[in-house]
């Protein structure tokens, strides 16, 4: 299960300064033409909805922690498969996974049916 992640919303617009988006705290805007999904789910909200459908969470990661976030490439930056490798290294590490602007959970069914 991969969803958009509303801490990930909140940090690029923090450091992007575009504080106006957090003035109105729990409604999200797009920018017009904006690829950003309307619909982000807290993390939490998503463990708490799986566990109570019966599913073990195997694993998490988040997706791109810090790449979506740098504002000027420079050194590592300039490297795709560097950013690759470090954004590998990071995702499954707290606080950082919890930072991306996706956010991936492998799920078991413990339903028997």
């Amino acid at each position: 299960l991969c969803f958009y992640n509303p801490v990930g919303l909140v940090y690029r617009n923090l450091i992007c300064g575009n504080f106006r988006y957090l003035d109105k705290l729990g409604i999200h805007q797009a920018d017009e033409g904006s690829l950003t999904p309307k619909n982000p789910c807290a993390i939490e909200q998503v463990e708490k909805w799986l566990k109570e459908q019966g599913f073990l969470i195997a694993s998490q990661s988040g997706i791109r922690v810090f790449s979506d976030y740098v504002l000027a490439k420079r050194g590592g930056n300039l490297s795709p498969e560097d950013v690759l490798k470090t954004e590998l290294n990071y995702s499954t590490k707290e606080p950082y996974k919890r930072l991306g602007r996706y956010f991936h959970i492998v799920a078991i069914n413990t339903n028997e049916n």
